[in-house]
């Protein structure tokens, strides 16, 4: 490999490091010689070794010694240097740092540069070890089953169990090889051990029946009996010895069906020939046989299950299969085709990587981006400015570390499209390092975030049309009752002013008719009996206070229209400096109708209170939903009667650099094992069609996220609740420096 290609080798490790270091398989990449350029951390601990000890070994350095497997490794991959093929699999063993063996399931790629010429090898390991135990295990027991299988079909062609037992003995006789044996089987109801099928010696002799004098232990401990000089063996009754003569030793073992003993195997083997321990172990296989063959129903049925599990564990390892071969092609396509926007560049900041999301989002194509300046394609542009970041890294970097400290308050950054489009961005930016922790570059992964917004402002928008929905009936009912009393009083000062024209008239016709001489007496009483009628005394007495209840109600009127104007009024993009207190006032006026049937309300607002840098609007929708929310809570404890009534305190108050509103009701209470699900998003405990579980929740989202503030609350059952809602004061230096930040 020339040195042009192991520079280019490097860069494209160190672009991709990041990702493969953080791989769950294992990746490595060796040159053409073998050696490997990297190894990530997964195949070192495979292997044993550190991450700074396998760069630079040799691939056969930790391959097994067995030559056939590293000549046929060499030769594949000489047939991809050839041309043959771009990617192979095969199956190899590695040795560890400590001599250990690990079996391993390979898929090596050869990758070329632009010229076609081959650069290096990349290979994804996956450890299968544990499968090829499972394979030698599953073989091992295909064997075991296939004996038994085949013994038992030779088994089942006995016609009688005398028969079975006959060929079963001769059977274990030939895996001995010996001659002589008997079977002692115990025929229900009788404890007594008789002889039942015979070869050999024994069929020349009279065996007695063996019940209590042959131990237990010989042949119910689960191991073969391996005696000594037969005639010397205290552990068989004497005429058994004697009838068998010297020269021999005993050999014996038990058939069982599951714990019960069905007979007792004896066997005579020339006391010269030795039984090794491998013989022994073959005996106590024959001892399953034969037990399994006396019970071959049961055995069907453990034959059955063992081939259901044997074909479940063939279906698991397809399924491992198939999920591997998944999950190595979205390895291959995750970089080109992730939903995010991926962006790598160089140290000089100079595009390597332009992924397909990065190009719907930034309106280039890749062929244009790749190797072209990062401020020429990501034009970003800072709040209030119309010109582009000079740097967009450093600006992203700065707006990220804005974003870790204030996550909630740090402003998208804008993107302008080729095509002159703006939106606004999500982004993350991470360095990429050599090993030597020297800077190669950075990943940028981005996405669109101008519908989420959006979305999220609609989302606000909905909820104060929603409340003021709500609320519409009650305020046209608040407004109704003034309009009504100024109503009536008009018609009232209608009434007054008829009479007093009239009395007016009556008065210019007399005065006419005397041409101006003095009134009679006749007239001074006429006068004065039309001013009794048209209750003149009267309206002069009331029509000064229908004047003032009219102009309270005008008042009244116009004090809601302002608070409906007020709380209805488009949601401020921007927070600005605001009075909590008149935003209290103003909400407590349009919910009016919602609790003066069921609450006194009061407020203690402190008149010396600060203004707060806040989006008043959002403020002014929590004072509402918590104002709702001590009404429904009152109501649930009132009497059906409607007689009483609760109460509802709405108090303002400093404190340090905190502004702090007190809203407390004197309801139901909130109970101790639901109090820290309230601001869970739709939980509620009111009854259906009375709430949704979005009040509390919004209100924790505007106050806590929003306004970098907090919620206490304070409630016994019965006896009513406090939130008490703190907002940090602010000031609008400090908006004005959140806003030049990114």
């Amino acid at each position: 490999m020339s040195e042009q290609d192991r520079e280019a080798v490097g860069q494209y490790l160190a672009l991709i490091r990041r990702l493969f270091d953080a791989a769950p398989i294992c990746i490595s990449v060796t040159d053409l010689e073998g050696r490997y350029l990297y190894a990530n951390p997964a195949l070192c601990q495979l292997l044993g070794y550190r991450l700074e000890e396998m760069p630079g070994m040799h691939i056969e350095q930790v391959a097994y010694p067995d030559q056939q497997e590293i000549q046929a490794n060499r030769a594949l991959r000489q047939k991809a240097l050839a041309g043959d093929f771009s990617q192979y699999t095969l199956e190899r063993r590695y040795q560890r740092k400590d001599g250990g063996v690990v079996y391993a399931l390979l898929q090596i790629s050869l990758l070329r540069g632009e010229d076609n010429a081959p650069l290096f090898f990349l290979a994804q390991t996956v450890d299968i070890s544990a499968r090829r135990v499972m394979e030698d295990a599953l073989r091992q027991r295909l064997n075991e089953l296939e004996a038994v299988n085949t013994l038992s079909r030779a088994l089942r062609a006995a016609s009688s169990e005398e028969e079975l037992l006959s060929l079963f003995l001769q059977s274990v006789l030939s895996v001995v090889g010996g001659s002589s044996g008997v079977i002692l089987w115990r025929q229900p109801p009788s404890r007594a051990l008789r002889p039942l099928a015979r070869c050999g010696v024994f069929e020349q002799l009279a065996v007695p029946a063996l019940g209590e004098d042959l131990p237990a232990r010989l042949f119910e401990g689960g191991d073969v009996y391996i005696g000594g000089a037969l005639k010397d063996d205290p552990n068989f009754p004497p005429q058994l010895r004697q009838a068998c003569g010297s020269g021999w030793r005993a050999v014996c073992f038990g058939l069982k069906s599951a714990a019960e003993l069905l007979g007792v195997v004896l066997l005579l083997l020339p006391l010269t020939r030795p039984v090794e321990e491998a013989e022994q172990r073959l005996l106590n296989l024959v001892a399953e046989i034969g037990s399994n063959a006396v019970t071959r129903n049961r055995m069907h049925e453990r034959l059955q299950a063992s081939y259901q599990d044997l074909q479940r564990e063939i279906n698991q390892r397809r399924d491992v299969q198939a999920m591997l071969a998944r999950e190595k092609e979205v390895l291959a396509v995750s970089l080109l085709s992730i939903r995010e926007g991926l962006i790598s560049i160089d140290a000089e900041q100079r595009i390597t990587l332009f992924n397909r999301a990065a190009e719907n989002i930034t309106g280039w194509q890749a062929e244009q981006a790749i190797g072209k300046p990062l401020a020429s394609v990501l034009r970003l542009l800072p709040s209030r400015a119309s010109a582009a970041a000079a740097d967009p890294l450093a600006y992203l970097l700065k707006w990220e570390a804005e974003r870790q400290r204030a996550p909630l308050t740090a402003r998208l950054p804008t993107l302008e499209r080729s095509d002159g489009q703006k939106l606004l961005l999500s982004a993350s930016v991470s360095p990429v390092k050599s090993r030597e922790g020297r800077l190669l570059g950075h990943i940028l992964i981005f996405e669109d975030a101008t519908e989420k917004m959006r979305q999220e402002a609609q989302h606000a928008l909905s909820q104060k049309l929603e409340s003021i929905g709500q609320l519409a009936a009650g305020i046209a009912h608040e407004i109704n009752t003034p309009i009504q009393y100024v109503g009536d009083n008009l018609h009232y000062l209608q009434r007054a002013f008829e009479r007093m024209s009239e009395m007016l008239t009556e008065e210019e016709r007399i005065i006419v008719a005397r041409q101006g001489s003095l009134l009679t007496a006749e007239d001074v009483a006429a006068l004065h009996a039309l001013r009794q009628e048209k209750k003149i005394e009267r309206y002069i007495e009331q029509v000064p206070p229908a004047i003032a209840e009219a102009l309270e109600g005008v008042e009244r009127v116009r004090k809601i229209v302002l608070a409906i104007r007020e709380f209805s009024h488009p949601a401020a993009k921007e927070k600005a400096m605001a009075d909590i207190n008149q935003g209290i006032l103003t909400t407590v006026t349009i919910s009016r109708n919602e609790w003066k049937y069921h609450a006194e309300l009061e407020t203690d607002l402190d008149p010396n209170l600060p203004l707060v840098w806040c989006r008043i609007d959002e403020i002014n929708q929590v004072v509402l939903n918590m104002i709702v929310n001590a009404s429904q809570a009152i109501q649930e404890v009132l009497p059906k009667d409607g007689g009483q009534k609760g109460s509802i305190r709405i108090a303002t108050r400093c404190k340090d650099d905190r502004v702090q509103i007190v809203i407390a009701d004197s309801g139901a209470g909130i109970p101790e094992d639901i109090r820290s699900r309230i601001f869970d998003p739709f939980f509620t405990t009111k009854g259906v069609g009375r709430g949704t579980g979005q009040g509390l929740a919004l209100a924790h989202s505007i106050i806590v996220q929003k306004h970098h503030g907090r919620i206490l609350v304070d409630s016994q059952v019965g006896r009513g609740t406090t939130f008490t809602i703190e907002l940090p004061i602010g000031s609008q230096e400090e908006g004005e420096s959140e806003h030049a930040n990114p």
